[in-house]
């Protein structure tokens, strides 16, 4: 459902999200995804002098990695599987920085919960591709 309005400030919603088989071809299914987390941190490489007090460190780009809660837009759709490909170029899939620019993330692993009187949710977690 669309928003009634928007005065131009708020971001909201979610996403659906194309995933594709591993190939990179080949559609698995699209997916509403009802979370999306992704983590961009650094890592850091301290220096010491010869008495252990800093001396200098510098910080570095460490993996991207997130997670996502999917459900099944319909029963046709089959689940994601670990290995299968989420690109994000702005045409497949949103961008997710658009400073960034287009990004390929792989599912790493994959968890699934099903309750009463609810849908089926797929808990996914992801890599970003460096290749």
């Amino acid at each position: 459902m669309a928003a009634i309005y928007n005065d131009g400030t708020v971001v909201y919603g979610s996403r659906s999200w194309a995933i594709k088989q591993n190939d990179g071809t080949t559609a698995r299914g699209t997916y509403v995804c009802d979370t999306i987390s992704i983590s961009r941190s650094t890592k850091a490489i301290d220096r010491t002098n010869q008495l252990g007090e800093p001396s200098g460190s510098v910080g570095i780009a460490d993996f991207v990695t997130g997670s996502a809660t999917l459900q099944l837009s319909s029963t046709a759709v089959t689940e994601p599987r670990s290995g299968d490909k989420i690109i994000c170029n702005g045409t497949t899939n949103a961008v997710l920085d658009s400073g960034i620019g287009t990004e390929t993330f792989y599912i790493t692993s994959i968890s699934r919960a099903e309750s009463k009187d609810a849908e089926t949710k797929l808990t996914i977690n992801f890599k970003k591709s460096y290749a």
